[in-house]
């Protein structure tokens, strides 16, 4: 009487299709993490929204958006700190400052949504995960900064959230660009310079001076490339100044260039220095 035979799979086929398996099984879950993820970011686009609404709401009736504490623009003292401003933002991740916040769009918002992740979203944008909302005083400062050409009153304020899928920010742009308040191009005036001589040896040397607005930092350059490319730090009177020690750095007709950039434009000026 002949036996029946049956086929048995070998250990190594076995693991090649746990294997495959494996990486099937990795590939649907990545695919469902970022599935979620997206919708995720569907739903924070859609409640910030509703959230701003509601901030609109509150504004039209006040006079003002919601002020938390001590967050009110400062029209006899218009210079606010970063210390300041950053005790003016509300995250919904917790804390008494959202707490006042939601209890003032209370009744045009009862119920102020929380973000939709559950634990440990991160986004690109390196803004930490939830919704977060600035009053007043916080703008103050950002138009206060250096080249932003915005002014805040007191019914300024910025919502905003973060996302998971981009490194972009969703929320209200009431002051400028989205926490880039449209800046003005910068000016140069007074680009001058002058020879010194330095120290007990009288070491020559030359001194370059100049005015700027809306630019905190420039750039010294020159033509022959004697000098070292230098980041030069602008005074809050909008002044700049640079000097370099050493008679081989400039020889006649050398152009030195100031160059000041900042997101609202390029300005250059340019000294030649003259023959000795």
């Amino acid at each position: 009487m002949n036996g029946i035979h049956t086929k048995a799979f070998t250990l190594i086929e076995l693991l090649v299709v746990i294997s495959i398996l494996s990486m099937l099984a990795s590939v649907i879950l990545v695919n469902t993490a970022s599935v979620r993820a997206s919708g995720r970011d569907g739903v924070r686009v859609q409640q910030i929204r509703q959230i701003d609404l509601a901030v609109k709401l509150y504004t039209e009736a006040n006079g003002h958006a919601p002020l938390l504490t001590g967050c009110d623009v400062q029209s006899q003292n218009p210079s606010v700190s970063q210390a300041q401003a950053s005790s003016c933002f509300a995250v919904s991740t917790g804390g008494l400052a959202w707490d006042s916040f939601k209890s003032q769009i209370a009744p045009y918002m009862p119920q102020t949504p929380g973000d939709p992740c559950p634990t440990g979203c991160t986004s690109p944008s390196g803004f930490p995960i939830g919704y977060a909302y600035g009053a007043p005083l916080a703008m103050q400062y950002y138009c206060g900064l250096a080249g932003y050409s915005c002014t805040a009153n007191r019914k300024s304020y910025q919502l905003y959230t973060p996302l998971e899928k981009s490194p972009n920010l969703v929320g209200t742009k009431d002051v400028g660009d989205f926490f880039t308040p449209t800046m003005a191009a910068p000016v140069i005036t007074n680009f001058n310079s002058f020879p010194f001589f330095n120290g007990p040896q009288q070491t020559p040397g030359r001194h370059f001076v100049w005015q700027v607005t809306n630019a905190p930092s420039c750039i010294l350059s020159d033509s022959f490339g004697t000098i070292p490319i230098t980041t030069v730090l602008i005074s809050e009177a909008g002044n700049g100044s640079q000097s370099f020690i050493g008679a081989s750095f400039f020889g006649p007709n050398d152009i030195v260039t100031v160059t000041c950039s900042t997101a609202g434009g390029t300005a250059t000026a340019q000294y030649i220095v003259p023959a000795q």
